[in-house]
């Protein structure tokens, strides 16, 4: 099988999401797998690689980027700007016919015309009209891109009558994890919680985007001075001077993907700090499922998708409980393996074993 997949992240990003963990399992099941990165621009060009015999790493280049700067976002630069990115992909790649084109990034939508397949397979995993400032195409290139779509996968179950208002090949399958990384028995405590062993410690692993609740943050640190409150994936101002303020919040900053598995097996609790709103109410965690691979538990804002997981995860609805929860938390009595025990019967492996058995038996064309 040959596969091209379409994505916004670079490949070798410290941010691991569902297209990573598919592509190296389809690369492992002994499919071709090209995989095309956000399309560089003149300010941002980088070098295609191989990462093994089945898996291939592609930049496409553009000129300008298309972003929400004036006439950087407008309907007829989107246009120009993702047709001409085909024309900078390998003449091998855009005269060879894929099997499949695996598309997550809708901003590379007009490369369907231009680009040989038998299934066209868009994944879907965020509600764009949550975003805030979010590309006025990005809602257009999507509905036009699951419309054209032979089978579209949605992560989240808020997002399934949204896919099939343009097409009725709706799969629902959520984030899984890779517990093999958790698995393994070389995971150290890291040499940053050696201060900290003695104390509570409650990490978080992910972006600092809009989704976090910063102030409900400055309030845990507050009301839990003795806890150490450890961030992991990144820094910006406002976490920065939430931490200026209170020295037990540690800042770690972005540590390689293949390191998190010990700064969370390390810690007492894992957490997930989120404002409930449209995108975030259409979003299935993955996050979660890596704390209860590595045996902690998880608090976690009470989110639609979250509340139908029927998870073991501690759900708050107010900074009071969040506080309250995470001290159950740490003192709660169940043992590692009830956690492992939920994160083994969501991992990847199976998650990419549906969408297999679709594409084998041609479901993915009916």
């Amino acid at each position: 099988m040959k596969l091209l997949m379409c994505e916004y992240m670079d490949y070798d990003t410290v941010f691991q999401v569902g297209s990573h963990y598919f592509a190296r399992e389809f690369a492992k099941d002994g499919a071709q797998v090209q995989w095309l990165n956000q399309p560089g621009h003149l300010f941002k060009r980088k070098t295609n690689y191989t990462v093994n015999d089945q898996l291939n790493i592609y930049y496409p280049k553009g000129s300008l980027p298309y972003c929400r700067y004036p006439l950087l976002n407008s309907k007829l630069w989107a246009k120009y700007y993702w047709r001409s990115v085909p024309g900078s992909i390998s003449r091998e790649i855009r005269q060879s016919e894929h099997d499949v084109l695996w598309m997550t990034n809708v901003k590379m939508f007009y490369s369907t015309d231009k680009l040989k397949y038998r299934y066209l397979i868009h994944r879907m995993a965020d509600n764009f009209s949550g975003f805030k400032g979010a590309y006025r195409n990005m809602l257009y290139m999507q509905s036009e891109l699951v419309r054209k779509s032979n089978l579209v996968i949605v992560t989240a179950k808020n997002l399934v009558a949204q896919a099939r208002n343009w097409n009725r090949n709706v799969l629902y399958l959520p984030n899984g994890v890779d517990i093999e990384r958790f698995k393994q028995n070389d995971h150290p405590m890291p040499v940053e919680y050696m201060p900290i062993a003695d104390r509570t410690k409650v990490v978080y692993v992910g972006a600092l985007e809009e989704w976090f609740d910063y102030d409900l943050m400055r309030y845990a640190v507050r009301e839990l001075k003795e806890t150490a409150f450890i961030i992991i994936g990144g820094t910006n101002d406002k976490i920065e001077a939430i931490a200026a303020d209170y020295p037990n919040l540690i800042l770690l900053g972005r540590k390689d993907h293949h390191a998190i598995p010990a700064y969370i097996k390390s810690a007492d609790v894992g957490i997930m700090p989120f404002l409930s709103n449209k995108l975030t109410n259409s979003i299935h965690p993955l996050k979660l499922y890596e704390y209860f691979a590595a045996g902690i538990p998880a608090v976690c804002t009470r989110l639609d998708e979250v509340e139908q997981m029927n998870s073991p995860a501690f759900l708050y609805d107010s900074k009071e409980e969040f506080v309250d929860m995470i001290k159950h938390a740490s003192l709660s009595s169940a043992k590692p393996e009830q956690y492992i025990s939920y994160a083994e019967k969501n991992t990847w492996k199976e998650r990419f074993q549906t969408i297999k058995e679709f594409i084998d038996e041609g479901t993915v064309n009916q």
